[in-house]
């Protein structure tokens, strides 16, 4: 039987602890899949251990985003940050690229989709 919900909820003020557990876990298992994988990818890079031919983390987090949808996205923000940040380029390099990171699966993830529902990009219906 599900217990009901405080009213400081309803307002909005407080996320259910089933909620905030479930979002902690999402972030964790999605951050370091990415980091994992973004460690592998970098293990062959030939160009100053920065550039490489693969990259697993963009299929780990548009994966990731197709299981569990936008609670996906801070995971995939915090896991590019950490591969980033472990190749210690500026700082604005690390925000750069991780923006970048971050946002080719989201972009990745919204055309699949999209086409996936019936809808296409050109809005005429058909996939």
């Amino acid at each position: 039987m599900a217990e009901p919900e405080s009213p400081a909820h309803e307002a909005g003020a407080t996320m259910p602890a089933r909620t905030t557990a479930r979002w902690i876990a999402i972030l964790v298992v999605v951050a370091s899949g990415y980091y994992l994988g973004g460690r592998l990818g970098l293990s062959p890079a030939p160009v100053r251990d920065q550039v490489t031919p693969w990259w697993p983390p963009t299929g780990i987090a548009v994966v990731s985003l197709l299981f569990f949808g936008r609670p996906a996205v801070p995971g995939i923000l915090l896991g590019a940050a950490a591969v980033n940040a472990s190749l210690r380029p500026g700082a604005a390099a690390v925000v750069g690229i991780t923006v970048g990171n971050t946002l080719a699966p989201v972009l990745a993830w919204t055309l699949l989709t999209g086409v996936s529902s019936g809808r296409s990009s050109t809005g005429s219906g058909t996939p």
